[in-house]
């Protein structure tokens, strides 16, 4: 069989490995890397040369070295599957991070299992994928661990399904920093993130409400009679939390999250509120002057400002966002992620290829062809 030029180079390393030791290894894996990731295509005897010369010296090369031969094979789309698997079951989770990360070769059929029983920093890799499919998608997005959520929503080719968004509304709204990251998502529907409209800037605000009004809603239920009476007579006896009572009653909301609307800056909240109940301009006026936070209250502008907004507002529009921030009285159970809490972004001590248990699949997702 022909020598091919590549192969000779390859002979050609090893030899220096055999003649000189220990000390010139970490040199021949860089650049028979180097070599083999120069080349787009690959003969089986390539991809076995290569593969027979770098897996005994990754064993002792140190981890920059790792890191480096991670970060070139990752992006090679004929990267030798039995090398992948080293790198990917190597310790140090910044040698595995690039193949978790980069790799195509990677089968992503167990991703639930992998996330259960992975690091938070291994599972990050995982959610910079722009490869990931929706429900994986999801699968990361119901992760506990701030680190994995942040990995996902700074992946901004991703699209983010109603279901992915829903997850991380849900999943952020007591981080700032990751709210703010969701609402600048370039792949999240503005009427999805309903849920975060008192943190959303002006703008965003008449994004989201534009949003939901393109989209064809019912029109919001009627109100109980009952319900208006409880607010009138609030309202008449200047009783905030009556008012804010009478309207969780009125709306079918959450009673003890109410605060979100009766306390929300700029009075938006308690305007759209009182929209989605069905009250009118002047007696809504009336009773943001009467139940408004002081800031509100006091200030003229802010007043104006939310009388046109219930001027400018579909009533349903008010009522899905007011719905999607206080929640609705017969909520369903909360979301619980099957996955346990990830710790500090350490790598178990488990290898990979080891199973957790008998009845569920290797931790590693696998990549084919290792054998």
């Amino acid at each position: 069989m022909a020598v091919t030029g590549h192969q000779a180079r390859l002979f050609g390393l090893q030899r220096l490995v055999d003649d000189h030791g220990v000390d010139v290894r970490t040199t021949v894996l860089r650049v028979a890397t180097d070599l083999f990731c120069q080349m787009n295509e690959h003969s089986p005897a390539d991809i076995a040369r290569y593969t027979e010369l770098a897996l005994p010296l990754l064993k002792t090369a140190d981890g920059a070295t790792r890191r480096a031969v991670a970060e070139k094979l990752a992006r090679h789309p004929h990267a030798p599957p039995r090398v992948l698997c080293e790198l990917l079951d190597d310790r140090d989770v910044s040698v595995a991070a690039p193949v978790l990360e980069h790799s195509a070769a990677l089968e992503k059929t167990n991703i639930a299992a992998f996330l259960a029983e992975c690091g938070p920093a291994e599972a990050a890799a995982l959610a910079r994928r722009t490869d990931l499919d929706p429900a994986s998608i999801r699968l990361v997005a119901s992760h506990r661990n701030e680190i994995v959520i942040e990995a996902l929503l700074e992946n901004r080719r991703l699209v983010l399904d109603a279901l992915a968004t829903g997850l991380l509304v849900k999943r952020v709204q007591d981080h700032p920093n990751l709210v703010a990251l969701l609402l600048a998502h370039p792949g999240a529907d503005a009427a999805d993130l309903s849920g975060l409209y008192p943190h959303a800037s002006p703008q965003k605000r008449a994004v989201i409400r534009q949003a939901l009004a393109n989209r064809r809603t019912p029109h919001a239920a009627s109100v109980p009679i009952s319900a208006l009476g409880a607010l009138n007579s609030a309202v008449q006896t200047q009783d905030r939390a009556g008012i804010g009572e009478a309207l969780s009653n009125a709306l079918g909301l959450d009673a003890a999250r109410m605060s979100l609307v009766l306390d929300e800056p700029t009075g938006e909240m308690f305007a759209l509120a009182l929209l989605a109940a069905g009250i009118k301009r002047a007696p809504a006026v009336n009773i943001l002057l009467v139940a408004a936070v002081p800031a509100v209250r006091t200030s003229v502008a802010r007043i104006f400002a939310a009388a046109d907004l219930i001027e400018a507002t579909p009533r349903h529009v008010a009522r899905r966002i007011v719905a999607a921030v206080v929640g609705e009285q017969r909520a369903a159970p909360p979301f619980e992620p099957h996955m346990h809490d990830s710790g500090t972004p350490q790598r178990s001590a488990q290898p990979r290829r080891r199973p957790l248990r008998p009845a569920l699949p290797a931790r590693r997702i696998e990549i084919p062809g290792k054998g």
